[in-house]
């Protein structure tokens, strides 16, 4: 609206410039008429908008936050402590998460190809959960790492980058201790688009890690999406 006003005055200013007395009044009287009736119908809509939000099954648009990321994982891990990985971690939403759940005496793993992205991660590490220790490995996380036997593996909308996954998933077996856990976060989804390419609903991940040697696998927690309706968590061991 401030930029509306703003169109206006410099509009009416160049009508003053070029045309006479008489049309000037004309045209900016029509400009009056014109803005009034934008403005009635801009409150029209924000208005209908406002009424539409508190009816019922109406689907507000939402936005993840760090607590949302704590529930989806926090069913999966039991205890404090522990060697972890983070597969994907980009600037760390669920590393944070796993941090807050893991506490002070256990170390984190995190992996991403993008070094600016660990570094900002890093930096809200540091400030929100100083006493937890995080490597940080820029690096490929389809290629074999140099990692220690890990209690648990995250990996939160990293594996809908991969077509196959079945290569990757034998990869995390062979880095976790015996009973070691795998938190999978996913949209509940089986088609993609071209940010989120390949998608796998809660179904489809039962199947899948069932296929590569998971033999228990549980759903843990949900929450609404912005983008495919719905987020899961999901633990397999």
């Amino acid at each position: 609206m401030r930029f509306l006003a703003f169109q206006k005055t410099v509009l009416l200013g160049r009508v003053h410039a070029s045309m006479n007395d008489e049309r000037s009044i004309d045209i900016i009287h029509l400009l009056h008429v014109l803005t009034r009736e934008f403005v009635t119908v801009y409150e029209e809509a924000r208005l209908s908008c406002a009424s539409a939000l508190e009816q019922p099954g109406f689907v507000r648009l939402y936005r993840m936050n760090h607590q949302d990321h704590v529930r989806l994982l926090e069913k999966g891990i039991a205890e404090t402590g522990g060697v972890w990985a983070d597969f994907g971690s980009g600037a760390g939403a669920f590393t944070l998460a796993l941090a807050d759940l893991i506490g002070p005496t256990g170390s984190i793993y995190s992996v991403d190809k993008d070094r600016g992205a660990l570094k900002e991660q890093e930096k809200a590490i540091h400030s929100n959960f100083p006493g937890t220790t995080v490597h940080y490995i820029n690096a490929d996380f389809t290629q074999r790492l140099a990692l220690p036997a890990l209690d648990g593996v995250v990996m939160a909308n990293s594996l809908h980058f991969l077509r196959q996954k079945d290569a990757m998933l034998q990869l995390v077996r062979s880095y976790l201790k015996p009973g070691g856990r795998l938190l999978v976060v996913e949209y509940n989804a089986d088609r993609g688009n071209m940010w989120v390419p390949y998608p796998f609903s809660y179904g489809t991940w039962e199947e899948l890690a069932r296929k590569n040697g998971f033999s228990h696998t549980r759903l843990l927690a949900t929450v609404p999406s912005r983008f495919f309706s719905e987020i899961y968590s999901a633990i397999s061991m």
